[in-house]
């Protein structure tokens, strides 16, 4: 029996191989500091008697690795894991020739290993793969003239737009834009109609009710061309989501309108070649009410940041505080005592709770 743990298994996260148990408690563990760098996912934890951070494979950072694990937690409705994890390989198309990838860097600092290839193509598809299925949530089924599409669209990206996307005999341009109680999806078809599975992020907090028949979506509003079309809500432990089914005929336009609600979100944290890693882990993020509570790892005297972007009014934060409001942007300082927090500081990796009440 094999008692090491690898990163290799996020390989069956993602393709669903098991079970959501399994796969909650594997993406739990790793999301862990002793697992992520600020660059990526070592091989095995720091925290393995045989880790080497500067070895091949025993503690190294593999783009590859680091892109599958976005894959799993995007499958897993875990955006704040997953989009951090993506955007450091977009950082590293940049670190030499642009586009390019290196195969393997350092577990214990950002820099290449010497015995590194400078550009693998795996790793540079990886820029791709979770941009694509895993932030965008992007499944086009051709044969069945069939799309699901399921973004965790960043709560400051306003919009995207996807063009030429084939499907079959049938091509596609996307328009999506979001705003704090609104998310709007024009389609442009050219082709046989395509039947489209639109489920966006939602914010927490968006009207979702207990009944006797589950969870409902109090004040989700859909419009389908301008009239009334059906519309559900699913929760997840880490996130909420709207869903709704339609036929994308030549011009289609749908509107999911929602009591506005909270999405926090992890700001990129500049890198520089031999930093070691003192970024911020989310481990948990959930709403209660009007408490929103992440389980959070990280240097505690670092001034860590970490935002929510909601129109509700702060009361009392715990865990960290408010250091700047703009509209419905919060940012705030997560460490266990703000008061003594410094940018540069540097030590060991602790875990606390980030709680925020909002007012009624």
């Amino acid at each position: 029996m094999l008692t090491q743990e690898l990163g290799q298994p996020d390989w069956g996260i993602w393709l669903g191989v098991f079970d959501n148990q399994k796969a909650a408690l594997a993406l739990d563990r790793m999301a862990r500091a002793a697992w992520e760098t600020d660059w990526g996912l070592r091989s095995i934890p720091a925290d393995d008697p045989l880790y080497i951070g500067d070895s091949y494979g025993h503690g190294s950072v593999w783009p590859l690795g680091t892109g599958v694990q976005a894959l799993a937690c995007y499958r897993y409705h875990r955006p704040l894991q997953g989009f951090p994890l993506w955007y450091e390989l977009v950082e590293q198309s940049f670190l030499n020739s642009l586009g390019h990838v290196p195969e393997v860097l350092s577990g214990d600092f950002y820099r290449e290993l010497d015995v590194s290839v400078p550009e693998q193509i795996w790793s540079s598809g990886m820029v791709i793969t979770p941009l694509m299925r895993g932030l965008l949530g992007l499944e086009p089924y051709a044969p069945m003239s069939k799309l699901r599409f399921a973004p965790h669209l960043p709560p400051d990206w306003p919009r995207v737009s996807i063009r030429g996307l084939q499907i079959g005999r049938s091509k596609l341009d996307l328009e999506m834009e979001q705003a704090a109680n609104q998310v709007t999806l024009g389609v442009k078809t050219s082709g046989a109609p395509v039947e489209i599975e639109f489920g966006p992020e939602i914010p927490l907090g968006s009207g979702e009710e207990r009944s006797g028949e589950g969870l409902r979506g109090a004040g989700v509003r859909a419009m389908l061309n301008g009239r009334r079309h059906p519309v559900t809500v699913e929760a997840h432990a880490n996130d909420l989501h709207a869903l709704a089914k339609f036929s994308a005929d030549q011009s289609t336009e749908l509107v999911i309108a929602f009591p506005p609600g909270v999405r926090p979100w992890l700001p990129n944290a500049p890198l520089h070649i031999g930093d070691a890693s003192s970024g911020l882990r989310i481990l948990s993020s959930r709403l209660d009410g009007r408490t929103y509570r992440a389980e959070l790892e990280g240097v505690p005297g670092a001034c860590s940041a970490f935002e929510i972007f909601t129109p509700w009014q702060v009361k009392r934060v715990t865990g960290g505080k408010v250091s700047a409001h703009h509209g419905d942007d919060w940012q705030f300082i997560a460490s266990p005592n703000p008061e003594a927090c410094s940018p540069s500081a540097a030590g060991a990796y602790q875990a606390w709770t980030l709680q925020v009440d909002f007012a009624p």
